[in-house]
Formats: C-alpha cells, structure tokens, sequence
C-alpha cells in the first residue's frame, strides 16, 4: 500500500498535478511517427460551441466500415483557426498553425469511431482528424474546462468530407 501511495505522490509530482493525456474508449495510441494525414482538396475548419469537460466523440463516415484507423489529434496554440477572414486579408489569416504549435495527444479509432482525451488542462485546443485517401482533414477549434460547473461532457460528433 505504500509503495501505490508513493507512486501516485511520484506521478502527481511529475505531471503538476494532473495525469497524462491519454486516449480512453475504442481509441488506441497512434504511432510516434504518425502525423496529418493530408488527403483531398479541402481545408474544413469550424468552432464548436460551448465549453467541455473532456474532448470525446464520434467520427462519423458515410460507410461504417470507414471509422477505423482515423487520426485523431489535439494541439494547442488553434487560435489560427479562428481568425476573421476578409477581402485582401487585413488580419494576416493563414490555414498554417504556428511553429510553435504541438501535439498533445494523438489516437486512431477502433471500428467505432470514438475518440477520448481526458486529464486536459483548461484551455483552448485543435481537435484534428484525418484518413488516408480522398478525404479532406477537418480542424475543430475546441474549448476544456473541466471544472467548470456549466462546462459540457456531450460528445463531438466530427464527418469526414471527400475532397472534391
């Protein structure tokens, strides 16, 4: 029993008080070396509305024999997503993250669809996924809280597009 204790005191110690980020449900650890997967011709980005506890939910395709094996990652830094585009782009937008952006977290659905990442601090994130193939990666600027009392564990539900 003291040796558990000690390692929790151990790993609360070395995270600052929080666990790693880990993916939970269907979703297994992707590899170290997988990154982006930049397939059709689209760029699809879009807030969601509200603030969560966690960022979980679904992958939905138009087949479900598509779910598995999507990427599925969180970054930091999105702000870039969000910027208001307008003619001759006087608030210098771009479709390109900052150099400094990283990846916290990164898994590849089961069969299911289903993504999970707990023990996020609060904060704003990019929820990106994407497949091999035709299919256009989609960002979703996404905002944790999870202690906030009005925050929301709803899942997000995220399609995939074709490219054109």
């Amino acid at each position: 029993m003291i040796h558990r204790i000690a390692l929790i005191a151990l790993l609360i110690t070395c995270f600052g008080g929080t666990l790693p980020v880990k993916p939970t449900c269907g979703c297994k650890s992707a590899a170290p070396n997988a990154t982006t997967r930049w397939g059709g011709n689209e760029w699809i980005a879009y807030r969601q509305t509200g603030v969560f506890k966690s960022i979980r939910g679904q992958v939905v395709m138009p087949f479900a024999e598509l779910n598995n094996d999507i990427l599925v990652e969180v970054f930091d830094q999105p702000d870039y997503l969000i910027c208001e585009w307008q003619d001759r782009n006087p608030n210098n937008c771009t479709t390109t993250p900052s150099a400094n952006q990283r990846r916290i977290a990164a898994c590849a659905t089961g069969k299911d669809g289903q993504f999970c990442f707990t023990n996020l601090p609060p904060g704003n994130y990019e929820l990106r996924i994407s497949k091999n193939g035709e299919w256009s990666p989609t960002h979703v600027y996404v905002s944790v809280d999870p202690a906030n009392r009005k925050s929301t564990a709803k899942p997000i539900e995220v399609t995939l597009k074709i490219g054109n």
